[in-house]
C-alpha cells in the first residue's frame, strides 16, 4: 500500500491494485455515511456503542459535520467510487485539553482488511499535526481484537480497561480500552 497526501486528501494505491482515497468529509456524503454507520451499528458482536434509534438523519448530520479545521475534522473514506467509511477527530474544547483529541472510526465490513483504518489514523494524525495537537485518543471494546491490533500496530498503547464502561441499548454493560498515541 502507497499513501500520497494532497492536501487533505489521502490517494491510496492498494496492494490489490485498485486505489482509493480518504479526503474531507462533504455535505454530500451524509447519506452514503448514515448507511454506513448503520450497517455498523447492527453488526455482532458490537463494535459501536451507537443504538439504531441514535442515528443522526442526514440534516443533523451536515449540522455536526466538521471540515479540517482548529476544532477537527469529519474524513470520508472511498473505494471504487463507493463511500466506505467515515473518520471523526474532535480536539478537547477546554484550555487545560487542547492539546489532545478523541476519534472515532466506522469502516464497512467489505473495506476492512484493506488498509483504510491505518490511512485514516495516518490522516487524523496529520490534522493533529496540522493543528499542533500532541495526544490522539480512543476507547475501543475490549472484545473488538482486530481493531485493537490496528491501533497497536499504529502506535496506540493500552492506557487501562474501563469495567463496564457503557450501557448497551439491548442491556448489560461492556468494558472499554483506554488507548493514546502521543505525537
Amino acid at each position: 500500500m502507497r499513501l500520497h497526501k494532497r492536501d487533505h486528501r489521502f490517494d491510496v494505491d492498494l496492494a490489490d491494485g485498485r486505489r482509493g482515497w480518504v479526503r474531507d468529509a462533504k455535505a454530500g456524503d451524509a447519506k452514503a455515511a448514515l448507511t454506513t454507520v448503520g450497517e455498523v451499528v447492527r453488526e455482532r458482536p458490537r463494535t459501536l456503542l451507537l443504538g439504531e434509534d441514535e442515528i443522526w438523519t442526514p440534516k443533523q448530520w451536515r449540522e455536526h459535520r466538521l471540515n479540517w479545521c482548529p476544532d477537527g475534522a469529519w474524513l470520508s473514506g472511498e473505494l471504487d467510487g463507493f463511500f466506505i467509511g467515515l473518520y471523526a477527530i474532535m480536539r478537547g474544547t477546554r484550555r487545560t485539553d487542547r492539546h489532545k483529541a478523541e476519534f472515532g472510526i466506522w469502516l464497512a465490513k467489505s473495506a476492512r482488511g484493506l488498509g483504510f483504518g491505518r490511512v485514516m489514523l495516518q490522516a487524523g494524525e496529520a490534522w493533529a499535526s496540522d493543528h499542533g495537537v500532541s495526544r490522539i485518543e480512543l476507547n475501543v471494546f475490549t472484545n473488538n481484537e482486530r481493531a485493537i491490533e490496528v491501533y497497536r500496530a499504529a502506535g496506540y498503547e493500552p492506557e487501562g480497561v474501563m469495567r463496564s464502561a457503557y450501557r448497551l441499548p439491548e442491556g448489560g454493560t461492556i468494558d472499554a480500552l483506554r488507548m493514546a498515541k502521543l505525537l
